[in-house]
């Protein structure tokens, strides 16, 4: 298997063209039998169902329940089977499944404990809840700040457009940086988030004139280094290149754009979002064949996919080859023709 959050990097580097039009970064199968294989191989998934049928036979076997109670137990069990199948397991199926399991447990025999272990396992229990809360406390506090420095630079815009005031603004941006730098020296849950989500906002300030060139500068900067983090984190992920070379493209950096979008092709090689990425990276190069063959590859992959299909004879049109331009699309028309 891959390990716990392991599905994207299969998701991606098995990417089947025909998902086009579906969402770009899957992290799970929305199905616990593919879920429990990408995560624990068939030893992993063989393990996750010994565990449900050891539930059903110890259920089978007690006498301590009435064969309502047990077709009851039954029917919960094939409810949550079925729904399975459709979505993931999360923290309330998991305390459902396990408060069953522990029911069930409990009426089947009764263990007696000894005072010392019971003692340890609440000493146990205890360390671990701590812990828990302490990590939960941290990621909340980490998040809160995260989502509210995020808001400042919709603030920043919000002043100048209403009071036309570039010092005050750029004030705002300036805190806001201070507050990302903070955050970006701390690894906790919302680290990756928060790469994403500041590189989007940094994004949306480059065009802007009143924006000084130094708290611009400031920002792509922390924006570049916080998502050069998370690819040094997960380098298996193509979505940070992807994330970074975007950046780079709005900053006119075309030729580091053009490094990263070749990181996240070998990472997923038949995602058709990153090849029209790097068609559109390949003019701003001033590479105009190899656009037009990266065009013709996304579309190629999968014929139904529309958007590929009308941008690649659009870019075919612009270079004057009209005939294959309109053969493209009557090859189009007919493709979705038999959908």
């Amino acid at each position: 298997g891959w390990g716990q959050e392991g599905f994207n990097y299969v998701f991606n580097k098995y990417y089947d063209p025909r998902m086009y039009a579906q969402e770009q970064w899957f992290d799970r199968a929305h199905n616990v039998v593919f879920d429990w294989l990408i995560a624990g191989g068939i030893l992993g998934f063989l393990a996750y169902l010994l565990v449900i049928f050891a539930l059903l036979y110890s259920i089978y076997r007690t006498d301590k329940f009435t064969l309502i109670q047990k077709w009851i137990f039954v029917g919960l069990m094939v409810a949550y089977g079925f729904t399975n199948l459709t979505v993931f397991d999360n923290i309330t199926s998991y305390i459902l499944i396990f408060s069953i399991l522990a029911w069930v447990n409990l009426e089947k025999e009764v263990i007696k404990v000894p005072k010392f272990l019971k003692i340890s396992l609440m000493i146990i229990i205890l360390l671990v809840l701590s812990y828990m809360g302490f990590v939960t406390k941290q990621a909340y506090d980490f998040n809160k700040i995260f989502l509210r420095t995020l808001s400042e630079f919709d603030m920043a815009k919000y002043q100048f457009k209403k009071t036309g005031n570039a010092q005050l603004s750029n004030k705002i941006l300036e805190d806001a940086y201070h507050k990302f730098d903070k955050l970006s020296q701390k690894r906790t849950l919302g680290s990756q988030e928060m790469a994403e989500h500041m590189a989007y906002k940094v994004r949306s300030i480059i065009p802007l004139k009143w924006v000084n060139d130094t708290t611009k500068t400031k920002l792509t900067n922390l924006a570049k280094q916080n998502l050069k983090k998370q690819e040094k984190f997960a380098p298996k992920d193509p979505r940070f290149p992807v994330f970074l070379s975007s950046l780079y493209s709005s900053l006119g950096e075309y030729k580091n754009a053009k490094a990263e979008l070749e990181k996240a092709r070998k990472l997923s090689p038949n995602k058709q979002h990153i090849i029209l990425l790097q068609a559109v990276n390949a003019l701003n190069n001033k590479e105009e064949d190899k656009a037009i063959d990266f065009f013709k590859e996304a579309y190629e992959l999968e014929k139904t996919n529309k958007q590929a299909g009308i941008i690649y004879a659009k870019a075919l049109l612009d270079i004057g080859k009209k005939d294959e331009a309109t053969k493209v699309l009557e090859e189009l028309q007919k493709e979705l023709n038999k959908k």
